[in-house]
């Protein structure tokens, strides 16, 4: 019982981060442009977006391709009820978010029983679920169509795979294991070799539970379960790229690797993922992490666990550039030692016992508190997405009413930032002709296009040219109390008291014979 409260729990965590933060960022667009391209085009390629918008390394559709079959269902339903799906386009995107979510839950579900059965002890699998539930990237990633994402999926049942495997003490390679690593990394993140290679470490040097003989096999089973994955990926990216022999993630890992490409997005020192990115993942569940691998001699799968996670990290902190998605793969394996040394904890004499409860109800309670509070800041962080969905749908709150002063069928510029911070074609309006061109002149954008969607600073840079229709808010920093007048002055405006908004994205009516004078933004009357 407690088992299914807690997975429901996860659920509803990961559903109210869909409601809260539906848009997507520059990271997730390939997919998510893709997803809609699937459901309203077919298999009608040349009208999708990435022919237009190639980026910069190809994608694979593969985690696309998955998600769309699922909603698929959904919009024959809508077809049945006559409801027109251009219409509801902004509501088929939090289904297939919603979908992702459920696929990346079910994984969440297959490791936790896999550990549950492991240790013999329902109530692992329970905190495990707990942990992962109360820790905000864990829940919130989940049904964001991040390459991670996917892959997340996939790790997550290999690693299931080797928790049976670890149960079953065989002492042959994890054959399971080892094929749902492949596909992860042939199809999605080629950094996952990496794990690959932790796991070798741990089974074959460490542990010593594979035996240096079985090595040959292992190496040609890996070769042979490649052969599927790379079948995959060349036929279903060859055809939505239209070129031949097209593996999307090799073009991915030769423009990180052999190009060094990766640091143009920045650099951090080789402990960041250590000292910053794996206490921001874990939460609340770190000084369990530490119980359960301090304990480790009287539940060595802890230990081996713990260590698969350390290997990891540790190879992947020689990449100059780090990003806290790039090791979301070990926070499974984590949150299984964190409760597997609460589960140790719990087992401590009665007189003890109230002080580890309220120590793991404080952690989970903080953990949450942590995870809600990002929530909310993130709420505020996609103006592209909060912006057209107003220019979309300007009867949908009180606060886009401004956006009905926009013809239906004008047209509208698309500048890159805001593109980058939630628009996507799910979004789009029927009635409204769109253009994401990149590299034009400010003149050029207003002699071309009716409105502009621009961020607002840059529109104030640019020497606000034009007529500012409305703005939308977005996250500007955490309200100090002995400044807030300041705050309010430069524009500022609190809300809930704490997290400070200003206008950020805006719609411009353009002035093509550069005369207009700047109208300002009415960050009271305008913000959405």
């Amino acid at each position: 019982m407690a088992y299914r409260v807690a997975m429901a729990f996860l659920v509803v965590v990961m559903a109210f981060y869909v409601v809260a933060a539906p848009y997507t960022k520059v990271e997730e667009s390939f997919n998510v442009q893709a997803m809609h391209d699937m459901l309203f085009h077919g298999l009608d390629v040349s009208r999708y977006d990435h022919f237009e918008f190639p980026g910069v390394v190809p994608r694979t559709f593969a985690g696309a391709l998955v998600v769309s079959i699922f909603c698929w269902p959904f919009l024959g339903v809508l077809k049945v009820l006559g409801l027109s799906l251009v219409d509801q386009k902004w509501v088929i995107l939090h289904v297939v978010r919603l979908v992702l979510g459920a696929l990346a839950a079910f994984s969440y579900h297959r490791f936790a029983t896999a550990v549950a059965n492991l240790t013999g002890r329902q109530l692992v699998g329970t905190l495990f679920i707990a942990f992962t539930a109360t820790q905000f990237h864990a829940t919130f990633w989940t049904s964001r169509p991040l390459p991670n994402t996917f892959a997340l999926v996939l790790t997550n049942a290999g690693l299931a795979s080797y928790l049976d495997h670890l149960r079953a003490r065989s002492t042959a390679y994890p054959r399971a294991t080892t094929a749902w690593l492949t596909l992860a990394l042939i199809v999605f993140r080629s950094e996952l070799v990496l794990l690959a290679a932790a796991l070798f470490v741990v089974e074959v040097v460490v542990s010593r539970r594979t035996p240096p003989r079985a090595i040959p096999s292992w190496i040609q089973y890996a070769l042979a379960s490649a052969i599927g994955p790379l079948a995959l990926t060349l036929v279903i990216d060859s055809f939505f790229w239209q070129k031949p022999w097209m593996w999307p993630e090799l073009r991915v890992l030769l423009f990180n690797t052999v190009a060094n490409q990766s640091h143009r997005w920045g650099t951090s020192p080789w402990y960041a993922y250590f000292a910053v990115h794996l206490p921001k993942l874990l939460l609340g569940a770190l000084p369990w992490t530490l119980v359960g691998a301090a304990t480790g001699r009287r539940n060595s799968h802890a230990r081996s666990l713990a260590l698969v996670a350390v290997v990891y990290v540790a190879l992947y902190s020689f990449l100059p550039h780090k990003e806290t998605r790039f090791i979301i793969y070990v926070v499974p394996l984590l949150n299984a030692v964190a409760a597997m040394g609460a589960v140790r904890a719990l087992d401590a004499p009665i007189k003890r016992l109230r002080f580890v409860i309220t120590g793991l109800t404080l952690s989970l309670a903080a953990s949450l508190a942590v995870s809600l509070a990002f929530a909310a800041v993130s709420a505020w962080n996609y103006p592209g997405g909060d912006l057209m969905r107003c220019l979309a749908a300007p009867t949908s709150r009180p606060a886009c009413a401004w956006a009905a002063r926009v013809p239906n069928s004008a047209s509208v510029h698309v500048d890159v930032p805001v593109a980058q911070t939630g628009f996507s074609r799910f979004l789009e309006s029927p009635s409204v002709r769109y253009s994401k061109q990149e590299n034009s002149t400010v003149a050029e954008r207003h002699a071309t296009f009716e409105y502009l969607a621009v961020m607002h600073d840059i529109w104030v840079r640019e020497g606000q040219r034009g007529e500012s229709v409305g703005c939308v808010p977005c996250y500007r920093g955490v309200v100090r109390p002995w400044a807030r007048q300041k705050q309010q002055d430069a524009g500022e405006t609190a809300v809930g008291w704490w997290i400070k908004v200003a206008p950020c994205a805006c719609i411009v009516r353009a002035d093509p014979e550069g005369a207009g004078a700047a109208a300002g933004v009415d960050g009271e009357a305008e913000m959405a």
